[in-house]
């Protein structure tokens, strides 16, 4: 046999057997990697976790949302300094937790590095005993009192509330109810998880619902935007008709008769928007839930969950129509809803929401900042200008009453959402002052049915609360 035929298997020997040394390594340093280094058996965070003061997170005011024990409580289990929030259930699922057993959730999770330190400090923390280090202070877009608020208005009941700076993208709040208490996750990590109320669930950013007629303002977008119809095109709604092959009933069972475009959003009539819906047709449909980022996952300092909707221009017309006031197989997240009714306060223009407003050393000094990210024009200004007048009169005479602050101009969208499960979901997105927004929200309330009441009442006082009323 040819001494290079003998090398050529030795090599090639040699290879397979590297080949899967090589492929887990891939997978545990690439695809797992994040898992891996949150792992609680991971001695490296370990390690860190013992050598690091770990920074804390605060508001916008500088409240802090975590902090190490600061004395206020025993110790943590096994003599470490644990952390402590003081928001408790308010911002546990924004702010998350860092726990000894179950790792890290939230802002803990996503900002650990910052938190840590890492980059600045990494050579000094491989030479251990060189003096005690610090990790960086995280600045959260976050306003304590009004996170506060949004998780009060929740009251014990499942839902979320998601506020949103429009020209900014700056979150004010982000509050998902039930909670649950971030400074004892591991001594209750057990009821947490069989509870069937679901507390460690954040309803704002993963929770999936049907929006119900709140999507309404997608699809008026999307009319008024390409033109094919303007505020005084004329329908007729006889309270119960058959829609492309669907039956669509109104809420108003006698029917509104003749309505008027803007009459129709006012009043939030099923039957006319179906008949818009398909004037509209799912391929422009689906243009503007794609400017809007509807269908994508984001990053917003937390994951945010992709909603879930069909391709429109590949579906049936009844798809299209149960998706004209937010029904069929539309889901999305609250925080989703929130983008939309910051695009119509911003002028069109969508704004990528952000957590983290800025990075400092313990010193003061500014390792990072945010800068407000642009993700595209969804509608012309003049467009977002008739959409948010049509939002003002749905405070002013139609479903969204109870939204209503004297001497401020509110732009809303009510939407009551079938629930197969049980009672309807309620919904309210908003904006306010209409001709100066400083805020947008949306509220969702599990299984508490029509969105005109506690929902619209819930962003009124959000929003009482950051205009100062």
């Amino acid at each position: 046999m040819d001494f290079r035929d003998n090398i050529r298997r030795a090599c090639v020997l040699l290879l397979y057997c590297f080949l899967p040394v090589l492929l887990a390594l891939g997978y545990w340093q690439v695809v797992r990697a994040e898992w891996a280094r949150d792992n609680q058996y991971n001695r490296r965070s370990e390690y860190l976790r013992r050598h690091i003061v770990r920074g804390d997170i605060r508001d916008r005011q500088g409240v802090v949302l975590a902090e190490n024990n600061p004395g206020a409580r025993p110790e943590a289990e096994g003599g470490q300094p644990g952390r402590w929030y003081p928001l408790l259930q308010a911002a546990s699922h924004v702010v998350g937790y860092e726990a000894r057993k179950h790792g890290r959730a939230g802002l803990e999770r996503s900002q650990n590095d910052a938190l840590l330190g890492l980059g600045r400090y990494y050579d000094a923390i491989r030479a251990y005993g060189v003096g005690e280090q610090h990790g960086y202070n995280v600045i959260a877009t976050l306003d304590s009192k009004v996170q506060q608020r949004g998780f009060d208005e929740l009251a014990l009941r499942r839902g979320a509330v998601v506020v949103i700076q429009p020209a900014t993208g700056e979150i004010l709040a982000l509050a998902s109810a039930p909670g649950f208490n971030p400074n004892f996750v591991d001594r209750e990590w057990r009821l947490l998880r069989q509870d069937k109320e679901r507390p460690l669930l954040n309803r704002a950013t993963s929770g999936l619902y049907p929006p119900g007629s709140a999507f309404k303002v997608v699809v008026a977008m999307a009319a008024l935007d390409s033109g094919v119809c303007d505020e005084d095109t004329v329908f007729t709604c006889a309270g119960r008709e058959t829609v492309g092959g669907v039956t669509v009933q109104c809420h108003r069972h006698s029917g509104h008769g003749r309505i008027t475009f803007r009459e129709a959003f006012t009043q939030s009539c099923n039957i006319a928007f179906a008949k818009i819906g398909l004037r509209v047709g799912g391929q422009r449909l689906d243009e503007y839930i794609d400017r809007l980022h509807l269908r994508e996952g984001l990053d917003i300092g937390i994951p945010v969950k992709a909603g879930r909707l069909p391709r429109f221009a590949e579906s049936s017309e009844a798809d299209l129509v149960q998706a004209s006031f937010g029904q069929g197989e539309v889901v999305v997240t609250p925080t989703a809803m929130c983008m939309v009714a910051a695009t119509v306060a911003n002028g069109g223009q969508l704004v990528r929401p952000q957590l983290v407003s800025r990075v400092k050393a313990l010193d003061g000094a500014l390792v990072a900042a945010a800068e407000p990210e642009a993700m595209g024009r969804v509608v012309s200004a003049e467009t977002a200008r008739r959409l948010g007048a049509l939002m003002v009169s749905v405070v002013g005479e139609g479903t969204g009453k109870k939204a209503g602050i004297p001497g401020v101009q509110v732009a809303g969208k009510t939407g009551t959402a079938q629930n197969e499960t049980g009672q309807d979901h309620a919904w309210f997105v908003a904006y306010a002052p209409a001709d100066r927004p400083r805020a947008a929200v949306a509220v969702l309330l599990e299984q508490a049915g029509y969105g005109s009441n506690e929902a619209a009442r819930a962003a009124r006082l959000v929003l009482q609360r950051i205009l100062g009323g």
